[in-house]
């Protein structure tokens, strides 16, 4: 637990020393594909068959185990028994189809993205760390497959002022060559970034993609930024993902938040 806890501290991203147990995971991932498999004999297209699985998301009878005692226990531990809030209560399956494309089309040549980069909750100096998200891998998830990517100690940077939008963050991140080029159109070739840490300010930086195997769980900072990414391959990309608030932080956040619900893409 030391080394998960400074690596969440350092990065903003640790793989947990925990994996769920085969038997839970099996049926949610089958209960999935059995959906995607309905959607193609109906010949739904992508956004159709998509929005079709996600809708198990609010099914706590099949998607409620994901989260055991167990896993709680570990997470509390981790957070040093903060009290933690579900943030919504119910999970959110991410999904990306084979060779699909975040804006639309198909994958023919992986590469990172340049847009959809954001962080799902603003930052202030009073506020520190508002939460922690889990990403759980129902299925393989291997290299340029989809993964959700986050950029390694975001989390530490632009902390002291007293309000800031995830746009506005961009924009002061922009100014830095390293995410400059990040969030660069024009400049299709970042993959040294997947392997090279680069200093932003003194903190170490890197994009990392996730992949694991079904049942690991990822913990990250919800100050980390983050994105989509293609599909490149002929594989379904099925993970959950779901937010916590620390209880203590729940109140000032909302109010950060101007009382409006979290309106992110999915990662």
């Amino acid at each position: 637990m030391n080394r998960e806890r400074q690596e969440l501290e350092d990065k903003g991203l640790t793989r947990l020393d925990y994996r769920i147990e085969d038997s839970v995971v099996a049926p949610i991932r089958e209960r999935i594909l059995q959906k995607l498999s309905e959607s193609k004999s109906s010949n739904q297209q992508g956004n159709a068959k998509s929005a079709k699985v996600k809708n198990l998301s609010k099914n706590k009878n099949i998607m409620g185990p994901l989260i055991s005692q167990a896993l709680t226990e570990k997470l509390n531990e981790l957070v040093n028994h903060r009290a933690l809030v579900r943030s919504p209560p119910h999970h959110q399956i991410l999904l990306t189809l084979p060779y699909q494309k975040i804006m639309g089309g198909q994958c023919t040549n992986w590469e990172i993205p340049s847009n959809v980069w954001h962080t799902d909750v603003p930052r202030a100096k009073s506020l520190g760390i508002p939460g922690i998200q889990i990403f759980v891998f129902l299925d393989q998830v291997k290299s340029r497959s989809g993964g959700t990517l986050l950029v390694e100690g975001t989390h530490r940077l632009l902390n002291n002022h007293a309000h800031m939008s995830s746009k506005r963050f961009k924009q002061l991140l922009k100014r830095e060559p390293y995410f400059n080029n990040l969030m660069n159109n024009q400049k299709p070739n970042l993959d040294n970034l997947l392997t090279e840490y680069n200093q932003v300010e003194g903190v170490p930086v890197k994009v990392t993609e996730l992949t694991g195997q079904p049942g690991e769980v990822f913990v990250a900072d919800l100050r980390l930024l983050h994105t989509l990414s293609d599909n490149a391959s002929s594989q379904t990309r099925i993970m959950m993902t779901q937010r916590f608030f620390f209880e203590d932080r729940r109140e000032m956040l909302e109010h950060l938040m101007s009382g409006k619900a979290l309106q992110t893409p999915a990662s």
